[in-house]
């Protein structure tokens, strides 16, 4: 059982694709981060997957 789950998780802004088919999960009592370069969308699918 994940206590986060995200699965094809897509953004756009317009014809700019900010996240393309984003999927992952987090079991229960694990330290969880996302890594990437700037401006990879890291703060947007932190934001998406609490809607």
């Amino acid at each position: 059982m994940a206590i986060l789950s995200i699965d094809n998780l897509t953004k756009n802004y317009r014809k700019v694709k900010a996240l393309d088919k984003v999927s992952f999960s987090v079991p229960p009592k694990t330290v969880f981060g996302i890594l990437a370069p700037m401006a990879a969308g890291k703060p947007r699918c932190w934001a998406l997957s609490w809607m």
